[in-house]
């Protein structure tokens, strides 16, 4: 499972520049905030690269307002095997009582 999680580097917002999107690279935390408010303006699609570690939970598997259920079960599927789950946890609980 571990070589699935290995992507080659790739200039993801070139290639959508070249497809005529406006590509953003957010590599901060700081950043997220603004790129979503630039995404949500454009006046055609946008792609967002996010620069994270595999240890670090992305924006789309934990929503802002998420239910306990929601993260008990985030959490439950994480404990099935994932090689790096107990950082992503510890992550995940720092994001869920900081937010």
């Amino acid at each position: 499972m571990e070589g699935t999680q290995e992507v080659p580097p790739f200039d993801y917002v070139a290639y959508a520049a070249s497809l005529g999107l406006i590509g953003l690279r957010v590599e901060k935390p700081e950043q997220v905030g603004p790129a979503w408010d630039q995404a949500f303006a454009a006046d055609r699609p946008v792609l967002v690269d996010c620069v994270c570690g595999p240890t670090i939970p992305t924006i789309p598997i934990i929503p802002p307002k998420r239910t306990l259920d929601q993260q008990i079960n985030y959490l439950a599927t994480l404990m099935k095997g994932d090689p790096n789950e107990k950082a992503i946890i510890k992550n995940s609980f720092k994001r869920y009582v900081t937010s």
